[in-house]
């Protein structure tokens, strides 16, 4: 895989996967808030496949939770959310696309 591609993506379970932080930070929107747009919109996401749910705790705080988005999670979410910079925003979808062609090729 290439710089774009290990940036972006993640393998879970095989499957090359976007994490949300990642999705966030490129958006230039809030995790929290993604996270809360991920949660109203689970049912719709989970019957598009899996969405795993990573939880890492640092120190004694409450843990940070992230999610992985597999293709379909990914464009559904990427059609719902509204980052601050459009050209952001169009520049993370062709970077995601780029890299899953990446990975299948």
């Amino acid at each position: 895989m290439s710089n774009v591609s290990t940036e972006i993506l993640v393998q879970h379970r095989k499957e090359a996967r976007i994490d949300s932080r990642v999705i966030s930070q490129r958006a230039g929107i809030q995790h929290e808030s993604l996270m809360a747009t991920i949660k109203r919109h689970q049912k719709e996401l989970e019957v598009m496949g899996d969405l795993p749910r990573n939880t890492c705790g640092i120190g004694l705080g409450r843990p940070r939770v992230n999610y992985l988005l597999n293709e379909a999670q990914f464009d559904y979410i990427h059609r719902i959310i509204r980052g601050r910079d459009a050209e952001a925003m169009k520049k993370l979808k062709v970077d995601v696309t780029k890299a899953l062609l990446e990975v299948r090729s």
